[in-house]
């Protein structure tokens, strides 16, 4: 078997051993760039609308994202546990998925405090391949249609 260094010395191998070295190099730092993701913070507001059967909707802003609207799905049935899917949908189309977990706290004036840990698992255009993890707070009154109020906060990363 020859060497590595036996195939340098031989001047028609040069050749084909640099064009080697090249698109090994290329398809190296290709995928590398590709690996390099950036983290951005994420923060804004929103405001949920109730709907029945742990269906609810709603709308926000927050930086990077800008304004939007989002409908989630919860299982309130072991509540004060609470868990669900959320799609969020900027102004443009752009979608962001969630999963969230949330335990509900009963204040003493009898509203409920949720802060949601959302993990987002994908995307599609601006947002496709993203991840991430934010919290949502909100405060309810559950003699009212709506709160609002609400929080976020975290990153998301592309």
């Amino acid at each position: 078997m020859k060497s590595f260094f036996s195939l340098l010395r031989k001047p028609k191998n040069l050749g084909f051993l640099f064009l080697s070295l090249v698109l090994g190099t290329g398809v190296l730092v290709s995928s590398c760039q590709k690996s390099k993701r950036k983290v951005i913070p994420i923060k804004g507001t929103f405001t949920i609308v109730f709907g029945e059967n742990g269906h609810h909707t709603g709308y926000g802003n927050a930086s990077y994202i800008g304004s939007f609207k989002f409908e989630s799905v919860d299982n309130e049935d072991n509540f004060p546990s609470i868990t669900g899917t959320s799609t969020f949908t900027a102004e443009n189309g752009d979608q962001i998925f969630v999963t969230h977990t949330a335990n509900a706290v009963i204040l003493p004036d009898g509203k409920v405090k949720a802060d949601f840990e959302n993990t987002i698992t994908g995307g599609t255009g601006n947002f496709n391949g993203a991840k991430g993890r934010f919290i949502t707070s909100i405060v309810v009154d559950d003699s009212k249609p709506q709160a609002d109020g609400g929080t976020i906060e975290g990153v998301i990363i592309l």
